[in-house]
């Protein structure tokens, strides 16, 4: 209820999470269907107070406007969508100003040198991989990338999306698809190739 079918998904008998709205309301359709884990899953809002994020504002902590504002929209600390674990993960759960600095500032991430040299800044994981995004007041202020350091020992920055709320929508659709096409997964990839597509999805960052 209340999601928005394109022509292209009526035909396969599918529907589109939109946007961050859709996306909060699947996330509370999962969270009544297990509410075993409903705390790791489901998206609350609003998010966090412009007080408690002011800190994270500052121009030397690098975080992107629209991405600070999402902050405010939902909270995403412990949060997970499918594969794609909202916070720096190693960083602990405890609270997302310290785990957000942390993961851009500790010793014990061996790659800060890399994120200055290509100006990103740490703020999720998918699985072990770290997900990124270009600094505030660069050119890529913003895009989503995601840094693969589970593949061998040179790093890959690939592109994923405009923006981190469009990567949760992506997610959110990823996750819908892969439940509803458990028993046929060759169908489910040709849908979520269509919406992909239909998202915004550039093909460069799709194949991903």
């Amino acid at each position: 209820v209340g999601y928005l079918a394109s022509r292209t998904f009526r035909s396969v008998g599918r529907v589109v999470i939109n946007d961050l709205e859709g996306l909060v309301r699947y996330s509370e359709e999962m969270a009544a269907k297990f509410p075993a884990i409903s705390s790791e899953i489901k998206l609350y809002s609003p998010g966090c107070s412009k007080d408690y994020l002011s800190v994270l504002r500052e121009d030397e902590q690098h975080f992107p406007c629209d991405y600070l504002a999402l902050l405010e929209r939902v909270q995403v600390l412990g949060v997970s969508i499918g594969q794609l674990n909202l916070w720096p993960v190693p960083y602990g759960r405890r609270e997302l100003r310290s785990s957000l600095i942390e993961a851009n500032s500790s010793p014990e991430n061996p790659w800060l040198e890399f994120y200055v040299d290509n100006n990103i800044v740490e703020v999720a994981r998918w699985e072990a991989n770290i997900i990124c995004l270009g600094r505030k007041n660069t050119v890529n202020e913003g895009k989503v990338y995601f840094l693969d350091i589970s593949s061998g020992p040179q790093l890959t920055l690939r592109p994923m999306a405009d923006s981190f709320e469009q990567l949760m929508v992506v997610a959110g659709n990823l996750h819908e698809v892969s439940m509803d096409y458990e028993s046929d997964p060759e169908a489910g990839v040709q849908v979520f190739a269509l919406c992909l597509a239909s998202l915004g999805i550039k093909e460069h960052a799709s194949s991903i």
